[in-house]
């Protein structure tokens, strides 16, 4: 899942009978994540999050409150959709400020590498307990052809052009929704045998079941 070049920590420990170690932050430069949606729908990382038996009891209890993670690169593989999809986060530069067992926030920062790079900023939170994210995802140059995979059951096509965009998402219950304000320039669109030029403003919602790949366009 992870492979870190280097990485720092300080370390705060409190009087013995507190049983506690406290660690304010942790930063890591140039780490490789491998980040994989399983054919379950299940992700690979939240195998970390996952209560385990522990052998003894543990002498001292170790709390993180912050992962800093520094020119680093995200490399995603999707194993739900047909032939398989994968896309890579460069200069990745993430914040994960953490309360476990119950929540981490992010505040993330990266780039894919297109032609021009699709920029990507996002904050939010992930609550674990509740398998609930909450996010605020803003794009910049995102091109609609080489994400197929997630809309091709459509119909559409989509050739050529560049999208701007600013989306609240939520993902509850195996579904993601998002409402999304998007300006796009040169979009080619294609379905059956029209194609069609356009520029894009609008507003709209979408939904995106994870087990069915049922996709929801209203705007």
């Amino acid at each position: 899942i992870l492979n870190i070049q280097e990485a720092s920590s300080s370390f705060l420990f409190f009087p013995i009978f507190k049983k506690q170690v406290i660690i304010p932050g942790i930063t890591v430069k140039s780490a490789v994540i491998f980040l994989e949606r399983r054919k379950d729908n299940t992700l690979n990382i939240m195998d970390l999050f996952a209560p385990k038996q522990a052998a003894r009891k543990a002498r001292f209890n170790i709390l993180i409150q912050k992962i800093k993670i520094i020119n680093s690169r995200i490399d995603f593989q999707d194993d739900t959709v047909d032939p398989v999809f994968s896309k890579s986060l460069e200069n990745l530069n993430l914040t994960l400020y953490l309360s476990l067992p119950a929540s981490v926030k992010f505040d993330l920062k990266a780039e894919i590498k297109e032609t021009p790079a699709i920029k990507i900023q996002a904050t939010g939170e992930f609550k674990i307990l509740q398998q609930r994210l909450t996010a605020q995802i803003g794009l910049k140059n995102f091109s609609l052809p080489g994400f197929a995979a997630y809309y091709g059951a459509t119909g559409l096509s989509f050739r050529g052009g560049l999208v701007d965009a600013n989306a609240g998402l939520v993902f509850d219950g195996g579904v993601i929704k998002a409402d999304i304000t998007a300006l796009g320039q040169g979009l080619e669109i294609a379905r059956d045998k029209i194609i069609s030029m356009l520029n894009l403003d609008t507003r709209a919602t979408i939904k995106y079941g994870l087990e069915d790949n049922n996709f929801q366009y209203s705007g």
